[in-house]
């Protein structure tokens, strides 16, 4: 019986962590201050407000820098 490579483990597998988010119109300084600083981590951007990245500690530091920026408003 032969297994599909599909089925077969990698020993390479990789774990990525996914940050989705949702800034308001009227907050575009933060904006942008997000896709840069997602951008200088190395993230991959999957779609407007979705990105991946293989290090979780840079995504709860930026989510840290957008839960207390949300209070300013």
């Amino acid at each position: 019986m032969s297994s599909s490579p599909s089925s077969t483990p990698t020993a390479h597998t990789r774990t990525s962590y996914l940050l989705v988010y949702d800034i308001r119109r009227p907050d575009n300084a933060l904006r942008l201050r997000v896709n840069r600083r997602l951008k200088g981590l190395g993230a991959s951007r999957l779609q407007h407000s979705v990105w991946e990245l293989d290090r979780l500690d840079d995504f709860l530091g930026l989510a840290t820098l957008m839960r207390s920026a949300a209070g300013r408003r």
